[in-house]
C-alpha cells in the first residue's frame, strides 16, 4: 500500500486537471494507465522478478518510458522533465546506485522523443512551439545534470558503505575467529566488550561477564595488584603494557593469560582501554617445567646440586649441613638392577623430605649422595638429631616389587662458625661424612678437624 501513494496522489491530482481541461486532448483512462502500471512493477515480487541479472535495472527504466508518457499525454512535458530526476532518486533509493545510468539514457530518449512528437504535431502541448522546445531543452540539460549528480554521489556513498561493512565484515571475521580475546576495558578494568573467544579461553559467554561482578572477580587473588598496578600505568606508556595474569575457567581450574593493554580513551570510537588477552597456559606450563627441571634432579625430585647450593647461599643466615652418602648401595645396582636402584634413591629421598621441617632444604649431589640444609636454629645438637632421625629411617627396609632392600648411610654433620661460608660448609661436612664411612659403623660423625684428620691419616700412610 505504501508503494502506491504516490500513483494514487498523481491520479488524484490528474483527474482535477482533466476537471479544468488542462490534462490533454487525450481521453483520461489513457493518461491514467501508466499510474496503474507504475503501481503493479511497484509489488515486491514483480520488483524482485525483474531485478534479478541483466534485468536488474528493467523496473527502473519502465518508470521512466511510463512517467514519459504521462507527462507529454498531459501536455505539460516541456516543463516537467524534473520528474523524471524524482524518479531516477526514488528508484536509486530502492534499487542501487547503479541504475542511474540507464535511466539517464532512457530519460534523455523519452524528453527527445517527446518533444521530436511536439515538433511533429503528434501529440497536444499547452506552450507555443518555439517557447516549447527551448523548454524541453532546457529541462533535458537541467534533468541529465541533476541525474548525473544524484547518481555520482549515490555510487560513492555506496561505495563507502560498502567499504564500511567490508571492513566490519573483516573485523568481525578476525575477532570471531582469533583465538585472542578482544576486549574495551573502562576505568575500572571492567570490560564493555568481551570478543566470543572469551568462551573457548574461560568456558563462559561473553555475557557473563555483565553479572556476578563482572570480569575482576574471574581474576586469580594474587594478580589483583599487578592488574591494579597496570591500570594506573597505562596513561604513561604510549606503547601500552603487558603483564600475565590468572583467569577463572568454568571448570574450576585457572588459565594464565598475558594481556597486552593499550590507551584509546582518546579515541572517540573506542572510549576506553583495549586489552588483547592471549591464552599462555600450556607455555607457562612448559616454561615451569623446564626451570623445574633446570633445578632439580630428575630422578628423585629434589633439587640438584647447583640449585641446592644455590638456594643455601641465599638463606638469611649460614646453616648446618648434612652430607649423606648411602652405604650398600652399589650392590643393590649390580645385584638387581640399576631400575631397582632408582627406586632407592627415589626412597631414600621421601625420606629426607619427610626428616626435614619446611625451612630446611634438601638436595642430590649426584649418585648415591645427598645433603640436608638445616636452618635456625643451626646447631650441632639439632643437627646431630636430625642425623639419628635419618639414619633411623634408613636402616628400615625398602619394599621394591615384593622386594626388600637394605641400605644405609654415614652422614657429615658440619655447623656454622664465623667467617665459613657454604662451600667451606659443605666441604666439612664432606669430610667428616667420610671419617665416618671409615668407620663402618653407619652412623652420623659431627665435624672436628682433629677428628677428621685423624680418620684420614691411614689413608695418607
Amino acid at each position: 500500500m505504501a508503494r502506491a501513494f504516490e500513483p494514487l496522489i498523481a491520479i488524484v491530482v490528474i483527474a482535477l486537471l482533466d476537471l479544468r481541461g488542462w490534462a490533454g486532448p487525450s481521453p483520461l483512462w489513457f493518461t491514467l494507465a501508466p499510474l496503474l502500471l507504475i503501481i503493479i512493477f511497484a509489488e515486491p515480487k514483480v520488483l524482485i522478478l525483474l531485478r534479478r541479472g541483466p534485468w536488474r535495472s528493467t523496473s527502473a527504466v519502465v518508470n521512466v518510458v511510463l512517467c514519459g508518457w504521462i507527462i507529454y499525454a498531459l501536455g505539460w512535458g516541456p516543463v516537467l522533465p524534473l520528474v523524471f530526476a524524482l524518479v531516477v532518486t526514488y528508484q536509486i533509493r530502492n534499487i542501487g546506485a547503479f541504475v542511474w545510468r540507464p535511466v539517464a539514457a532512457w530519460t534523455i530518449l523519452v524528453i527527445l522523443a517527446g518533444q521530436a512528437c511536439i515538433a511533429l504535431g503528434w501529440i497536444n502541448c499547452y506552450l507555443p512551439g518555439g517557447l516549447a522546445q527551448a523548454a524541453g531543452f532546457l529541462g533535458l540539460v537541467l534533468t541529465a545534470m541533476f541525474i548525473r549528480a544524484i547518481g555520482q554521489s549515490a555510487e560513492e556513498r555506496e561505495a563507502a558503505e560498502a567499504r564500511l561493512r567490508d571492513r566490519e565484515e573483516r573485523f568481525r571475521v578476525l575477532v570471531q575467529d582469533s583465538a585472542d580475546v578482544l576486549s574495551v576495558l573502562g576505568p575500572d578494568g571492567t570490560p564493555t566488550y568481551l570478543s566470543p573467544a572469551v568462551e573457548r579461553l574461560t568456558g563462559y559467554p561473553a555475557d557473563h561477564y555483565d553479572q556476578d561482578g563482572g570480569y575482576p572477580l574471574h581474576v586469580h587473588p594474587d594478580d589483583i595488584p599487578t592488574v591494579v598496578d597496570a591500570l594506573q600505568r597505562i596513561s604513561d606508556e604510549p606503547g601500552g603494557i603487558s603483564y600475565h595474569v590468572r583467569v577463572k575457567h568454568r571448570d574450576g581450574g585457572w588459565r594464565w593469560t598475558e594481556i597486552t593493554l593499550r590507551d584509546f580513551r582518546d579515541k572517540p570510537a573506542v572510549g576506553g582501554l583495549v586489552a588483547t588477552i592471549r591464552d599462555i597456559t600450556e607455555r607457562r606450563e612448559i616454561q615451569d617445567r623446564l626451570a623445574y627441571e633446570a633445578r632439580h634432579d630428575h630422578l628423585t625430585g629434589l633439587m640438584n646440586r647447583s640449585a641446592f647450593l644455590g638456594e643455601v647461599e641465599q638463606m638469611a643466615q649460614p646453616p648446618a649441613v648434612l652430607f649423606i652418602d648411602l652405604d650398600g648401595f652399589k650392590p643393590i645396582n649390580d645385584t638387581h638392577g640399576h631400575r631397582y636402584g632408582d627406586a632407592v634413591l627415589i626412597a631414600v629421598a621421601r625420606l629426607l623430605e619427610g626428616g626435614i621441617s619446611g625451612a630446611d632444604l634438601a638436595g642430590r649431589l649426584g649418585g648415591d649422595e645427598f645433603a640436608v640444609a638445616l636452618a635456625m636454629p643451626a646447631t650441632a645438637d639439632r643437627a646431630m638429631w636430625v642425623a639419628d632421625r635419618l639414619l633411623a629411617a634408613m636402616s628400615e627396609p625398602i619394599y621394591v616389587d615384593g622386594r626388600v632392600l637394605r641400605v644405609q648411610a654415614s652422614i657429615g654433620v658440619a655447623v656454622p662458625k664465623p667467617g665459613t661460608g657454604v662451600t667451606d660448609l659443605l666441604h666439612q661436612a664432606d669430610l667428616a661424612m667420610y671419617s665416618a664411612k671409615r668407620r663402618g659403623t653407619h652412623d652420623a660423625q659431627l665435624y672436628d678437624p682433629a677428628v677428621v684428620e685423624e680418620s684420614l691419616q691411614p689413608a695418607r700412610n
